[in-house]
């Protein structure tokens, strides 16, 4: 069994996503690329650096969420103390945390690398986190991934928050995946009605 999830806490209908992204300092224009986890090399925390650099719009902000102490995250919170960073680095957070800062992103981004033995056996919990929340999320298929990806296009329905939007980063443009990913509604999310 994978990474299961409370449903009394993993439900969108339980919190006002507004209210979250004020607390966070979050506005209605910005999109928020959500990271929870081990800051990692490997796991493409650099990558999401450069792709902020490389995005030409400042609306687009990243949010690490470090699940324990790393390297990365020292560099990370450096780089977030630097006036006009886009970059936020939070500690570890509990499941009813997660699931805030789920319903706060704009999106998720996983990339998990190939080069890594470690990946092709990885089902990460910060993808499951997302989709319980309905949160869109960007991926390269390794892994479990994969095969989430068949089964989400095939049954899109399958998603207990709404039809997530799982996107294979392997085969498109990131900017243009980005760009594309549909921000959440600005009413508050209804686990019967999210889309």
């Amino acid at each position: 069994m994978r990474n299961i999830k409370d449903e009394l806490v993993y439900d969108p209908a339980c919190y006002q996503r507004d209210a979250l992204r004020a607390e966070l300092g979050y506005g209605p224009e910005d999109r928020v690329i959500l990271f929870g986890g081990l800051l990692r090399e490997h796991k493409g925390v650099y990558e999401l650096l450069r792709l902020l650099e490389h995005l030409d719009d400042r609306r687009y902000r990243l949010l690490f969420i470090a699940s324990r102490p790393s390297p990365e995250q020292e560099r990370l919170a450096s780089l977030a103390r630097e006036p006009g960073a886009r970059v936020r680095v939070l500690p570890a957070q509990d499941r009813t945390g997660m699931a805030r800062m789920n319903l706060a992103a704009d999106v998720v981004i996983l990339w998990l690398d190939p080069a890594v033995p470690a990946s092709h056996y990885q089902m990460p919990y910060k993808a499951t986190d997302a989709l319980a929340m309905g949160t869109p999320i960007i991926a390269n298929p390794i892994s479990d991934l994969g095969e989430w990806v068949a089964v989400l296009v095939s049954d899109p329905g399958v998603c207990r928050a709404g039809p997530a939007q799982l996107l294979d980063v392997g085969s498109r443009d990131v900017n243009g995946i980005l760009r594309s990913v549909k921000p959440w509604p600005t009413a508050p999310c209804n686990s019967a009605t999210a889309a």
